[in-house]
């Protein structure tokens, strides 16, 4: 009989290959092998192994074990037979997924030993530290929060709120989600995800559906700003997976792939982004930067002037455009100042390329020059202009573009 673990975004699931299953009559039969393979589920899903992705398999077979034990125990099994229930691989088959023999019964051992302690749940991983419990402290605490929220120092409030679950021995959840949010308000981002990995761990139940989800996105925003890209990919990759149609979770999945210089994975999150969202000019411009670093500088052209023709005053989208027009014609002005193009094209092959060169330079200055028109005390289309009438030698313009931003820049001071 086999058990796999799986879940939803909001459930967890055993699948069970037979119509059903008697705890009680494997237990009374002594069908250990069968009880701790179901049981070895469980445990996964009691230490959220299956929430995200883990690369320390180990570590997870362990966690999942000690749960076995521990609930063996609170069924009344002994220690010996507890031991009967997990499928030791012998140590020479010790692979990246499979945990020594030892290490194995050691966690079955202190699992068991836990349900004999008299707590009714698996003892928590915190990531905060926790105090000595005092109602006392705990409530005043909450107080002083509730008190810092409303005068609106919520640093302060933050920093209350982590004290009363503290101090609550770990039960205020409530208080750790309030001290999570305001950490990542504040951009406390290590602060933060150490709360809501805490609070993850100790469960989430209580939130309201978004709430849940929500953590997520937080937990992933959170290691992005720490710069963990690949954390911060797992996170908001099971947050996309619950709430496919959340922006928020997109331009952040988006943001970290073109960290991580993934062009390609980071266009496929800026599509989805278009098609929730497909009058924005920051989401086609975003897609266009994407194309021109795998060097498909048409389709980058293409999704510039799609910015620009959804908002004309798009700035960023001029300024590349005109760029890649410029940049163009460099290359081109590269190919005519060597004599072997001249030679092996001849002159009239030459005249076609200067043309072209004069074409895509005035392209990019009537790209500026239109948005100029819309916003006269642009700064980034002034110096993008002043770079190509240096290039090309009009001078006059030239000078008109340089006084204007001198103007600029004193009326800045």
């Amino acid at each position: 009989m086999n058990f796999d673990s799986f879940h939803s975004p909001l459930e967890r699931f055993v699948v069970i290959q037979e119509n059903t299953l008697d705890l009680d009559s494997l237990i009374a039969n002594h069908d250990w092998n069968i009880l701790g393979r179901f049981l070895h589920a469980m445990g996964h899903h009691m230490r959220q192994h299956l929430l995200i992705d883990s690369i320390d398999f180990f570590e997870e077979e362990v966690e999942a074990d000690e749960a076995v034990g521990f609930m063996l125990s609170k069924m009344g099994v002994s220690k010996e037979n507890s031991l009967k229930t997990i499928d030791f691989v012998p140590d020479s088959t010790v692979n990246e997924t499979h945990a020594p023999t030892i290490k194995r019964k050691n966690a079955v051992i202190r699992g068991w030993n836990w349900g004999q302690d008299g707590t009714s749940t698996l003892p928590k991983k915190d990531y905060v530290e926790l105090l000595p419990v005092s109602e006392t402290q705990e409530l005043d605490y909450m107080q002083q929060h509730n008190t810092a929220h409303k005068e609106g120092k919520y640093e302060l409030a933050s920093w209350h709120a982590l004290k009363a679950f503290q101090y609550s021995g770990g039960k205020n959840r409530k208080m750790l989600a309030e001290a999570a949010y305001h950490f990542h308000q504040n951009g406390q981002f290590a602060m933060s995800l150490k709360c809501y990995l805490t609070l993850l761990d100790r469960g989430i139940g209580f939130l309201a559906r978004n709430g849940k989800l929500n953590v997520f996105v937080i937990v992933g925003i959170n290691y992005y700003f720490l710069e963990e890209w690949d954390m911060a990919i797992q996170y908001l990759t099971a947050a996309h997976l619950m709430l496919p149609k959340d922006l928020q979770t997109l331009n952040y999945l988006a943001a970290t792939y073109q960290k991580k210089r993934d062009w390609e994975m980071c266009g496929s999150y800026v599509k989805k982004m278009i098609k929730l969202d497909s009058k924005n000019p920051d989401h086609t411009f975003n897609l266009g930067i994407t194309y021109e670093r795998q060097q498909e500088v048409h389709k980058a052209i293409s999704l510039y002037r799609r910015a620009i023709y959804i908002t004309p005053t798009h700035t960023k989208s001029r300024v590349a455009l005109a760029t890649l027009y410029v940049n163009e014609a460099n290359g081109l002005i590269l190919l005519l100042r060597s004599k072997g193009y001249y030679q092996g094209m001849g002159q009239k092959k030459y005249k076609k390329t200067r043309a072209t060169v004069n074409d895509l330079l005035a392209k990019a200055e009537q790209v500026l020059t239109k948005g100029l028109d819309l916003n006269p005390d642009d700064i980034r289309i002034l110096e993008t202009l002043l770079m190509i009438y240096k290039q090309t030698g009009k001078k006059e313009k030239q000078e008109q573009v340089e006084k204007r931003l001198e103007v600029l820049g004193q009326q800045s001071e």
